[in-house]
């Protein structure tokens, strides 16, 4: 599902249909999401223009400031997409059976995906810490989300602080990751595979089977 139909999902809850010129503004609006990030990781954000964006997207100045009020504006928006995947891509660990390391590695490969994609923009010009940073505020509702998703297969909670806990570890393999993907420091040798003993660790002392 591209971002803007996720957007329209969200805009419009219950399925209403939405209308031909409403679904073409959100795809203009994706599209300039889409070229600004171009845009930027290329120019850098001090050089770049709305002029250019408008031209890399085919599209007239006064359609860029239909959208957005201007950059400041456009990087709060790709801010946003940005906690929006980080947010999406740690609540995929529901799909992982608690216990089970083959899962976590392939939930943490989602994860280091979803990163890497952010790292080529994410240096060229003002940092969108503050957009993800607010998202990791949110971690506690996606903690909870894949709790009530592991207690929907039969595992119960088994420390006094479970959602925090979880949270805790979302935080702390977006750090690690962060690291190797977003700054380039050097990943140490076995450290992935740590990774995936700690995560699994902590992950069968947060929760528990019932049989």
């Amino acid at each position: 599902m591209s971002t803007a139909v996720q957007e329209q999902h969200r805009a419009y809850p219950g399925d209403r249909p939405i209308s031909i010129r409403e679904a073409q503004k959100e795809l203009t609006r994706d599209r300039l999401i889409e070229t600004s990030i171009a845009v930027f990781a290329n120019r850098g954000f001090a050089a770049a223009t709305i002029d250019e964006i408008a031209k890399c997207a085919n599209v007239g100045r006064t359609t860029v400031y239909k959208h957005f009020h201007g950059k400041s504006d456009i990087v709060h928006a790709i801010g946003e997409r940005y906690a929006l995947e980080l947010l999406t891509a740690s609540a995929a660990i529901q799909n992982a059976q608690p216990g089970c390391k083959n899962d976590i590695a392939e939930w943490l490969t989602q994860f280091e995906n979803a990163l890497s994609r952010q790292s080529a923009w994410i240096h060229s010009g003002p940092i969108v810490s503050e957009s993800i940073g607010a998202s990791l505020e949110k971690l506690d509702k996606v903690a909870d989300q894949v709790l009530k998703e592991w207690a929907a297969r039969g595992w119960v909670t088994s420390v006094a602080t479970p959602i925090q806990s979880l949270s805790l570890l979302f935080n702390l393999v977006g750090r690690w990751v962060s690291y190797h993907f977003i700054y380039g420091v050097p990943e140490p040798e076995n450290s992935r595979e740590a990774l995936i003993e700690l995560v699994n660790y902590e992950i069968v002392r947060i929760v528990r089977r019932t049989d």
